[in-house]
C-alpha cells in the first residue's frame, strides 16, 4: 500500500478518486497545513538559536503512524513555498527503508496528477524550502518584535507585520476621489452593439438619477492594444475587486474550492504563461465547443514553476455539473473565458479617455475586444451606460495591483494582509485608516521607520534569491538587522541569527522520534 501526503482535508475525496500510485490501494491523509512552527507565545527565535514545536503533536503522532503503515510515500503538499516547508516537515517524519517521492501536483485531475507522478523527484526542492522557512522567521522577527513593543505602548493586543505594515501606510492618507464602474454600450446602427467595461474616475459625485443615461467622450489620451493575458492570482483579485471589497476574498475562496475539486489549475500563481499542455486543454476545449476558433499562442514555460490558471478538464462552463454554487460557476467561465481569449490571442483595447457624465468630467478607463473599437470611441461618440459607486473597491483593486507591481508578499498573502488590517481595526471595509490604525502609524513612524514597502521588496527579492542559490538565508537575516539599525531611530533590535531553519526542524523532529528521520533532512 502507499500513503499519500496532501496538506488540505477537503482535497482527501479529489485525490483518493484521482491518484495513480503503483499500489492497489491508497491512503490520503492530510497534515492540515504546517507540521512544525515557531512557539505561538513567545519569540523562539534568539542569537544563535531558532526554536520549533510541533503544533499539534497528536496530529504529528498520527501522520508518523500512517507514514510507517506504508511502503510507498509520495508527498504531494502544494507547489509553492509553503508546501515545500511542508514537504521538508513531513520528509523529516518519513522512517527509514521507505521509498518516498516528492510530487507537485500542477492540478488534481487524473491527468495532472499522472503528469506529476511522472516528474517525481526523490527529496524536497531545498532552495524554495530554505526561502520558505526564512521567511517564517523574518516575519516572527519582525511581526513578534515590534508587537510585543507596541503591546506595552497602546496597553493592548497590536499585530505589525512585514506586509501589513507597508499595506497601511498605503492607505493613509485616503485619496477623496469618486469611482464608478460599469459598462457602455455604443450602437453601430444596424450592425449591433459595442460593449466597454469602464472605470470612472473623477472629483465630483455622479447623481444617482444620472448613473443611468448617455455619457460622452469628451477627449481622448491613450489607447494601447495587447493580446488577451489568461488568470493569475492578483488579476483574479483587481478584476473582483472592481465589484467589492468582499468580492474579490470570495473569488479566491471559490478559485481554490475548484481546485481542490480538480476543476482548475494550481491557482496562487503570479505568472500568465500558458505551457504546451494547457495549450493542448485550450485545443481540446475548441474542438468540444466546436467554436472554430485556432489557437496562436506560443508556449512558455513558468520561471516560477506554474503557469495561469486554467480548466484541468476539457470542459465548458455548461458542463461541469449540478454541485457548483452560482459564484463558482461564474468564476469557472472568468477563467475558461480569459485562458481561450490569451491562447487565441484575442485583442484586448485599453482606451484611456475624459468622458463628460452629468455636467461632470470623468477620466475613464474602456475595455473591448471588439474589433473595430478604435474606431468606435472618438470624441463626441455617445455611449449609454449603467453605473455603480465603487469608491473602496476602486482602491482595492489599486492596492493589489500596487502590491503586486512592488513585490510586497506574494499573491497568496494579498488577501490575508489586508483582510488582517481590517480584523485587527485598523482599516474599515472602505480602506480607510481608523483611529486605531493611525495611532499604529505614528508609533511605526518614530519605532520603525526602515519597514517601508522598500523594504519589504527586498526581502521578497532576497527570499526568492534563496531558491537559485542568489542569496542565502544569512544574508536575509544580516539585511533585516541592517534596515532595523538604519534610520533615527534604533528602539528595534533584531536579533543576530546563525542558526539554519532547517537544522532547527530537524533538531524538533529528531526529539520527538531519536530513531531519526531515515535521512531525509535538508
Amino acid at each position: 500500500m502507499a500513503v499519500v501526503v496532501i496538506e488540505a482535508p477537503g482535497k482527501i475525496d479529489t485525490v483518493s478518486r484521482n491518484f495513480p500510485a503503483s499500489s492497489d490501494k491508497i491512503e490520503v491523509v492530510a497534515t492540515h497545513g504546517h507540521l512544525f512552527d515557531l512557539p505561538e507565545y513567545s519569540l523562539g527565535i534568539e542569537e544563535n538559536r531558532i526554536t520549533m514545536v510541533a503544533i499539534r503533536a497528536d496530529l504529528v503522532r498520527s501522520l508518523r503512524a500512517a507514514l510507517e503503515a506504508h511502503r510507498e510515500i509520495y508527498v504531494a503538499t502544494d507547489p509553492d513555498r509553503e508546501g515545500e516547508v511542508i514537504a521538508a516537515q513531513v520528509f523529516e517524519l518519513c522512517p527509514p527503508g521507505r521509498k518516498v517521492l516528492r510530487v507537485y501536483p500542477r492540478s488534481l485531475d487524473r491527468s495532472g496528477l499522472e503528469s506529476a507522478m511522472a516528474a517525481a523527484l526523490p527529496e524536497p526542492d531545498r532552495g524554495l524550502a530554505m526561502a520558505g522557512l526564512t521567511r517564517r522567521v523574518v516575519d516572527r522577527l519582525i511581526g513578534f518584535t515590534l508587537s510585543r513593543k507596541a503591546a506595552k505602548v497602546f496597553g493592548e493586543n497590536v499585530s505589525i507585520g512585514r506586509v501589513k505594515s507597508a499595506v497601511l501606510r498605503r492607505l493613509h492618507p485616503p485619496v477623496k476621489r469618486f469611482a464608478y464602474v460599469g459598462k457602455l454600450v455604443f450602437a453601430l446602427g444596424f450592425e449591433g452593439v459595442a460593449v466597454c467595461d469602464c472605470v470612472f474616475r473623477g472629483p465630483g459625485r455622479l447623481p444617482k438619477n444620472a448613473r443611468t443615461g448617455w455619457h460622452t467622450v469628451a477627449r481622448l489620451s491613450g489607447i494601447s492594444a495587447r493580446p488577451a493575458s489568461p488568470v493569475t492570482t492578483a488579476r483574479l483579485l483587481m478584476d473582483h475587486a472592481k465589484h467589492g471589497v468582499f468580492r474579490s476574498f470570495s473569488a479566491y475562496r471559490g478559485a481554490q474550492d475548484l481546485y481542490e475539486q480538480g476543476l482548475l489549475s494550481y491557482v496562487r500563481t503570479r505568472e500568465n504563461v500558458v505551457t504546451e499542455p494547457g495549450l493542448d486543454m485550450a485545443r481540446e476545449l475548441i474542438r468540444l465547443e466546436g467554436t472554430g476558433k485556432t489557437v496562436s499562442l506560443e508556449p512558455s514555460l513558468p520561471v516560477g514553476g506554474h503557469e495561469s490558471i486554467r480548466p484541468a478538464w476539457p470542459l465548458s462552463p455548461d458542463d461541469i455539473g449540478v454541485k457548483l454554487t452560482g459564484e463558482q460557476r461564474s468564476l469557472y467561465r472568468y477563467i475558461h473565458d480569459a485562458f481561450l481569449a490569451a491562447a487565441c490571442e484575442k485583442k484586448t483595447t485599453e482606451i484611456r479617455a475624459k468622458v463628460k457624465a452629468a455636467g461632470t468630467v470623468y477620466d475613464a478607463l474602456l475595455t473591448s475586444d471588439h474589433p473595430d473599437i478604435e474606431e468606435i470611441v472618438r470624441p463626441g461618440a455617445v455611449g449609454f451606460g449603467r453605473m455603480r459607486a465603487a469608491n473602496a473597491e476602486i482602491r482595492l483593486h489599486d492596492l493589489i495591483r500596487w502590491m503586486d507591481s512592488k513585490r510586497i508578499g506574494t499573491p497568496g498573502t494579498y488577501v490575508s494582509s489586508i483582510s488582517g488590517l481590517m480584523e485587527s481595526e485598523y482599516a474599515t471595509p472602505g480602506l480607510g485608516v481608523t483611529d486605531k490604525g493611525m495611532r499604529v502609524l505614528d508609533w511605526l513612524d518614530r519605532n520603525a521607520p526602515w519597514l517601508t514597502a522598500e523594504t519589504s521588496q527586498k526581502l521578497e527579492e532576497l527570499l526568492e534569491g534563496i531558491r537559485d542559490g542568489k542569496s542565502t538565508y544569512q544574508e536575509v537575516f544580516d539585511a533585516l538587522r541592517d534596515f532595523s539599525a538604519s534610520g533615527p531611530s534604533r528602539n528595534v533590535e533584531i536579533p543576530k541569527i546563525r542558526k539554519d531553519p532547517a537544522l532547527a526542524l530537524k533538531e524538533t523532529v529528531q526529539t520527538l522520534y531519536p530513531s531519526g528521520s531515515g535521512g531525509h533532512s535538508l
